[in-house]
């Protein structure tokens, strides 16, 4: 039983993963997570239709092509993004039965020293450690950079007030909104709602 234990702690990052964007490991719908699935759909691409209201202002204005190409990176992997995760979405009966398949023929101790040999248990716990490591690794290599990009902004503007004496409101994400962000009372908001879009 503890190989399982080990299979399932393997999946756990995944789980959390899966479920912070609204994707249901389970058979059963789950309306919660649906609601939470549209409602990060929604909020991600709010900043992606104001990146591309960003881009034709920038060409209208005449701004260079460095400073219009520094968007666009961002607007690809919101897409790319967004095409891995709705097809998540739509069959999660499907993904749910592989997760099931693959926990079905994990090897567990209650099987017999002669039903699996000890190689081929040595085998899959190699392969579910690197597994588990890899995700580890995924898990911190992303949200080191999430974490770099949500501060920069706060870097910049703590570098500007030394040097001026005066706060210049920064954001993310260089977004282009039917209203003014940079406000002491929506500039917050806006910011955490640049930083849920990035994660």
């Amino acid at each position: 039983m503890a190989e399982l234990h080990e299979f399932e702690n393997s999946l756990k990052l995944t789980k959390i993963s899966f479920f912070l964007s609204g994707i249901n490991l389970s058979i059963k719908r789950s309306i919660p997570l649906n609601f939470l699935f549209i409602f990060n759909f929604l909020w991600l691409f709010i900043d992606v239709f104001g990146e591309f209201y960003w881009v034709i202002e920038g060409v209208r204005a005449g701004k260079s092509f460095e400073e219009l190409s520094v968007i666009v990176p961002c607007t690809v992997i919101c897409f790319l993004a967004t095409f891995r995760c709705v097809p998540l979405y739509l069959n999660n009966k499907l993904l749910a039965n592989i997760f099931d398949k693959l926990r079905e023929i994990h090897p567990t101790s209650e099987f017999k020293e002669n039903e699996i040999e000890k190689e081929e248990k040595e085998i899959t716990a190699r392969a579910v450690k690197l597994f588990y490591n890899l995700i580890i690794f995924m898990v911190i290599a992303n949200s080191s950079v999430v974490i770099a990009f949500c501060l920069l902004p706060l870097l910049l503007m703590a570098i500007d007030y030394q040097k001026t004496g005066e706060i210049e409101l920064k954001l993310p994400f260089l977004v282009k909104y039917f209203f003014d962000p940079f406000t002491m009372t929506k500039w917050p908001f806006v910011y955490l709602h640049h930083i849920w879009s990035s994660e």
